[in-house]
């Protein structure tokens, strides 16, 4: 099975002085004030990158400060899993400090290397196609028992994801091209 680990190879177009170029997740990490913008074929493509890329954000600076290190209010593993939930005791002070992350990384204009290190703790569910760990993909063991279980299933045609696709049930299906 191939090897593509999204964290080392490049695959996310970025522009950067007025050039495309594609870079892996851990480069965009660790250079993104350099970035002007994320450069994909389809405004959508961006805006679901984009996604992608804060809920990375937002999983370290939940369990981390601007500094790399773990808010005093929780716990975290090696694998910055958050042990337990915030106390509602602790509740407001933990709000307070990330927002003061945030300003922070805002002010700093660079995002500290902590990012890199969560990165690298999940390397194995980064690979595009893997047997245990196929990225932002579920395996066969895991889809088969839910199929058979599920009665309800329904049917989605392909001009109800993508609007550039027409479709009928006797034709097929017909592309429009990009504006």
């Amino acid at each position: 099975m191939s090897r593509f680990n999204l964290l080392e190879e490049n695959w996310i177009r970025v522009l950067e002085e007025g050039e495309m170029k594609e870079v892996s997740l851990i480069t965009l990490f660790e250079n993104a004030e350099k970035y002007r913008c994320l450069a994909g074929e389809m405004a959508t493509q961006d805006f679901a990158m984009l996604r992608f890329l804060l809920a990375v954000l937002h999983t370290v600076f939940s369990r981390v400060n601007a500094d790399g290190e773990a808010y005093d209010f929780l716990e975290i593993d090696e694998k910055f899993r958050q042990k337990e939930a915030v106390s509602e005791d602790d509740e407001e002070e933990y709000n307070d400090a990330l927002m003061e992350t945030w300003k922070t990384l805002w002010q700093r204009g660079k995002f500290p290397s902590v990012v890199r290190k969560y990165l690298e703790a999940w390397k194995d569910h980064f690979y595009l196609l893997d047997e245990k760990y196929p990225f932002y993909q579920v395996t066969k063991e895991e889809a088969l028992p839910k199929l058979q279980n599920n009665k309800n299933t329904g049917f989605v045609t392909g001009s109800q994801i993508n609007r550039t696709i027409s479709e009928s049930k006797n034709k097929m299906a017909l592309f429009s091209p990009k504006g």
